[in-house]
């Protein structure tokens, strides 16, 4: 997609990209005046700054449209568009900010990924959860 992700050593997420209605960057209000109109991109790493001191990234992945993260202590969240319910909050409503997807709470996660509209979640004991529409992303190629 047209948006990048980083989280830095001290667990800090920073995004860039083409800014969408949707909130894909998580910067809610603080998005740059460069960037308040949908499409209009943020051209340099801005962090994440409603995350910022409240947890601890581990890991964060984006579809482009959607972004999901894993906190160092195994919370996910997610924001952005809610097409397809991509974003684990049982409804297709958008998030301009991070919210933590109450259906994961208490399961153990080691790693999160995003499809172009679907998301992955594996657990620590193998186990692979996923939502949203995946046609053809399980098709052998």
């Amino acid at each position: 997609g047209q948006v990048c992700m980083a989280v830095s050593q001290r667990g800090e997420i920073w995004s860039w990209g083409r800014n969408q209605a949707c909130g894909v960057l998580g910067l809610g209000p603080d998005i740059p005046s460069c960037a308040k109109k949908d499409g209009q991109a943020v051209p340099l790493p801005t962090p994440v700054l409603c995350l910022r001191h409240k947890l601890r990234v581990a890991q964060v992945t984006t579809s482009g449209l959607t972004t999901i993260c894993l906190s160092h202590l195994g919370a996910v969240l997610s924001w952005g568009c809610g097409i397809d319910g991509v974003h684990g909050h049982g409804h297709r409503l958008d998030h301009p900010s991070p919210k933590v997807i109450a259906g994961l709470v208490g399961v153990p996660i080691v790693q999160v990924a995003m499809g172009p509209r679907h998301a992955l979640i594996l657990g620590r004991e193998g186990e692979v959860i996923s939502w949203g529409h995946a046609r053809g992303a399980w098709e052998a190629q």
